[in-house]
């Protein structure tokens, strides 16, 4: 071939590939244009973004983890109750202001219903989940779910946590210290998997426990983070590649033990168990529940049923795991707390002969304390999405137009020193009666607030205090030497998690 030809060959294969190019940088100069354009119109934000096609965020700006970048977008809008950020070409609305954040959870929650994550149904059955479920679908599951959390439900689970309580103090007195983590996580998972769903998952007791190595494998890695960023982002981009919640491992585990579990319950009569899984069960049987939503198919189907499980499963145990080691850790630290509160149990358990009762927990204030600070300084999902469904009118005069994506930054809310002064300390004392008494309801958001709360924070909270009070009650806890003071948080996980192992040392009391 001579010279001539394949320069002239070379061009025109080239010259697609530059049209492509510029096209896709032309297209997101306009789109980041066009934002620009919008927050300004508004009144929101004034800054011209440094590049339009990757919005207000340059990797150099970044800073070392998440929780400071999102500390960052908060403080950058100070004085002010919200402000917007190009995310990419997407603007974001950032809310700061408390009154306004309980606007847009509670009184005005039919303009911000929807999370704004993708999902892709058709091809991803754990999509199903409660979380992103959207619109008629998720008003219809919505009450019976938060019905399976009543109180009194909640009564009778007690008895059960308490006995896996016991089975971990068992393997505790086995060791002369434990890794926090590991020891919390296998606590939550099997409270989670009886409690709710009727499943003996032995992850205390058996190492090698198929529930405890999915739970290792729900959030390891980045594919949750992949899927809830491209999915933000890129719908149609996810939706193509056909990405999912987990890996096919993971729902391959839950579609399998949904399986099993139906036909278990099958052979020996729906009606013996009325635990969460029960309850999803009925809504899969029951036609007032199961009826056929705007695009022809059931909400409530296996798929649906096994998409829940895999959500309470995982937020049961990796969120309430997390916490409980926070807890250990900040007890291990500051000994006259620990000692405050082990007196505390001490003295109610002796009270009620030790047994662990709703009304013993009931009585343990300080105890209570301890676990609401827990959630306030480590606030396992650091941000709260919201997307707007309706055209919303700011108290300001700006108005906010549907598409528009919501962000609360609640880590860095409960890092505010006007809500909480001297906020890297752990104070249980915050949480008094007239300290919360003071304090604005949209300035505290572990779980979120209004509609879509997390229906079962009621469960975390009485999981987690059943763990430490038994804990406590048994064991003076010090930190190892090995263990990082001050506390290292991983800088890049998707919730918040320690960078390094809690490990801590055990003496009888």
């Amino acid at each position: 071939m001579c010279k001539e030809q394949w320069l002239f060959d070379s061009v025109l294969w080239l010259l697609p590939v530059i049209t492509l190019i510029t096209g896709i940088i032309t297209l997101f100069y306009f789109l980041g244009t066009k934002n620009y354009n919008y927050w300004t119109k508004h009144g929101v934000f004034s800054n011209t973004p440094r590049w339009p096609f990757l919005g207000n965020l340059r990797i150099s700006d970044l800073p070392k983890s998440n929780r400071d970048l999102i500390k960052g977008i908060y403080d950058s809008f100070e004085g002010r109750g919200c402000g917007g950020f190009y995310f990419l070409t997407k603007p974001v609305l950032v809310v700061r202001d408390p009154d306004l954040i309980v606007s847009i959870l509670v009184s005005d929650f039919t303009h911000f219903s929807s999370r704004g994550f993708h999902s892709n149904e058709q091809h991803d059955p754990l999509s199903k989940n409660l979380i992103h479920l959207d619109g008629p679908p998720w008003k219809q599951v919505r009450p019976k779910m938060t019905a399976a959390f009543g109180i009194n439900k909640l009564r009778t689970m007690i008895s059960d946590m308490d006995n896996f309580a016991a089975k971990t103090l068992e393997q505790m007195s086995k060791h002369s210290n434990i890794n926090a983590e590991d020891l919390s996580d296998k606590f939550m998972i099997d409270v989670v998997s009886s409690c709710l769903f009727g499943i003996n998952s032995e992850a205390i007791e058996n190492p090698e426990s198929a529930f405890y190595e999915v739970a290792k494998q729900i959030f390891d890695g980045y594919h949750f983070l992949v899927h809830v960023f491209v999915g933000y982002m890129f719908p149609a981009v996810h939706t193509l590649a056909r990405m999912t919640v987990a890996r096919s491992q993971v729902t391959h585990f839950f579609k399998k033990v949904t399986n099993e579990n139906l036909h278990l319950r099958k052979s020996e009569g729906f009606s013996q168990r009325k635990d969460f899984f029960q309850t999803l069960v009925s809504m899969k049987e029951t036609q007032e529940i199961c009826k056929e939503d705007n695009g022809g198919s059931k909400v409530c189907d296996e798929d649906f049923i096994a998409a829940n499980l895999f959500m309470f499963f995982s937020a049961g145990f990796d969120s309430s795991g997390k916490i409980g080691a926070f807890i250990i850790y900040e007890l291990a630290a500051n000994k006259e707390m620990q000692t405050t509160l082990r007196d505390e149990v001490l003295r109610v358990l002796e009270k009620y002969d030790d047994k662990m009762s709703f009304e013993a927990l009931q009585e343990m204030t300080y105890l209570e304390k301890i676990v609401a600070e827990a959630n306030r300084k480590y606030p396992i999902l650091m941000v709260i999405f919201r997307k707007c469904e309706k055209a919303y009118r700011l108290p300001d005069g700006g108005l906010i137009e549907p598409g528009i994506n919501v962000m609360i930054p609640s880590s860095a809310i409960h890092y505010d020193p006007k809500f909480y002064p001297d906020p890297e300390k752990f104070d249980p004392e915050r949480f008094s009666e007239e300290n919360k008494s003071q304090r604005h309801q949209g300035s505290y958001l572990p779980f979120g607030i209004g509609p879509r709360i997390c229906p079962a924070w009621q469960f975390a909270i009485l999981e987690l205090k059943v763990f430490v009070a038994r804990i406590v009650s048994k064991y003076e806890l010090d930190l190892h030497p090995s263990t990082a003071t001050p506390m290292r948080l991983h800088p890049r996980n998707f919730l918040l998690s320690p960078e390094s192992d809690i490990i801590v040392n055990l003496t009888k009391v």
